[in-house]
């Protein structure tokens, strides 16, 4: 007999044939135990403090008690609990950003309209996910070792983006990053190449679209930051700074400060002081 392990799941929004469309999909996941939909704020704290589901899918425009103030309540007086939270809303992505900033319990956000099938496809890796990164993710020893200290370098300078370097998905964008500044110049390696590379580092390996998730995910909070440092490089926030773009000019910038400052590498103790920005990129 196979146990299957089961995620509990609230949709809160203020559009009850929305609720009923989702939860068709939603429901065709066997590993979902869908809770009944919540319409409004006030009602949806309540529910969240008896019942605590592993995922929440909030709209941010409710009644009574907003999106917003449901967030910053988990964030503030639940400090125990923390779900995968799906934000769906129609604000555009400069605006999510914006409100979104000061959180770090939001993982994921999508504009709407939403095609529930991809946003039950998006649930489900995060949910997986999350559990995969509490029972069994750890890295292996790489085929090909960084040179030593290179990963102190890349993890100070996501430390000065504002990140923790313990998750599994910072540890994605350190990996992709140190595989770029290893990388021959003349050679161009494609993002699913990198993504298939990066996967490999870890056991048991990641796909190549566990990787783009948790890279993603990073990318977000990062962005979410706006620590002074990424402020500095990336001056335009949400719009032009993609994945790709943020993983790539992170690897041209390092690699350029090493070969600037005259160190193959700079070992532990002695990388206290991070590259001056150029914006001309």
């Amino acid at each position: 007999m196979v146990i299957v392990e089961k995620f509990s799941v609230l949709v809160i929004d203020d559009d009850p044939e929305w609720c009923i469309k989702l939860i068709a999909h939603l429901g065709k996941c066997q590993q979902f135990d869908i809770m009944k939909p919540i319409h409004s704020g006030d009602a949806a704290i309540k529910h969240i403090e008896l019942h605590r589901p592993d995922a929440i899918i909030l709209d941010l425009l409710l009644p009574v008690n907003d999106g917003l103030y449901i967030i910053d309540y988990i964030d503030s007086r639940l400090p125990d609990y923390r779900p995968i939270i799906y934000v769906m809303s129609i604000f555009n992505t400069e605006k999510i950003n914006r409100l979104l900033g000061s959180y770090d319990v939001v993982d994921y956000y999508s504009i709407k309209p939403v095609n529930p099938e991809s946003a039950t496809t998006a649930l489900f890796n995060l949910l997986t996910s999350k559990s995969s990164d509490r029972e069994h993710y750890v890295e292996k020893v790489e085929d090909v070792s960084p040179p030593a200290g290179l990963d102190l370098v890349v993890e100070d300078y996501l430390r000065k983006l504002g990140i923790g370097t313990a998750t599994l998905q910072t540890k994605c964008v350190r990996v992709a990053i140190e595989i770029l500044m290893q990388a021959d110049k003349s050679s161009r390696i494609g993002m699913m190449e990198l993504y298939r590379q990066t996967g490999q580092h870890f056991t048991p390996p990641l796909s190549t679209s566990a990787v783009d998730r948790h890279i993603r995910s990073a990318v977000f909070n990062i962005k979410k930051k706006r620590a002074p440092l990424f402020e500095a490089y990336f001056p335009v926030i949400g719009v032009t700074v993609n994945n790709g773009t943020f993983v790539r000019e992170s690897a041209n910038m390092l690699r350029r400060w090493l070969v600037e400052s005259g160190n193959d590498i700079i070992l532990s103790g002695q990388n206290s002081s991070m590259p001056r920005m150029n914006k001309g990129l």
